[in-house]
């Protein structure tokens, strides 16, 4: 049974803290209703790995605590229409440049369905 989407929910990974604010109001502008704001740290399969080998899951878990690498900022908000969705893609890449740059950002959206108490 395919379900069409009531709405969507957009995840935007920002690595790079000085994108945080024109990403947020270049979302905001588009005319999302609000967006949460989550601080992250993320660890690479690579520096896992690596870690595990030399150490123990302990070690990699407090690698994320005392990680040189600063936190990422993940933004997301719910959005109805897959118009806005492609309006807000559009967005993200001019805000950002070169989307391809792993530094940058990572986005994509997932299809919800009963979706309720959105704001419009």
């Amino acid at each position: 049974m395919v379900v069409n989407p009531e709405g969507y929910a957009l995840f935007v990974i920002v690595r790079d803290p000085d994108l945080l604010e024109p990403l947020l109001a270049t979302v905001m502008e588009a005319g999302v209703s609000g967006v949460t704001i989550f601080s992250t740290r993320g660890i690479s399969q690579a520096k896992f790995h690596r870690t595990v080998s030399e150490f123990s899951v302990a070690a990699v878990l407090s690698s994320l605590f005392v990680s040189e690498k600063h936190e990422s900022k993940v933004l997301t908000c719910l959005v109805r229409g897959e118009g806005l969705i492609d309006e807000l893609g559009r967005r993200i890449k001019e805000a950002v440049g070169d989307i391809e740059s792993p530094e940058n950002v990572i986005y994509f959206a997932v299809p919800i369905t009963h979706l309720h108490g959105l704001q419009e």
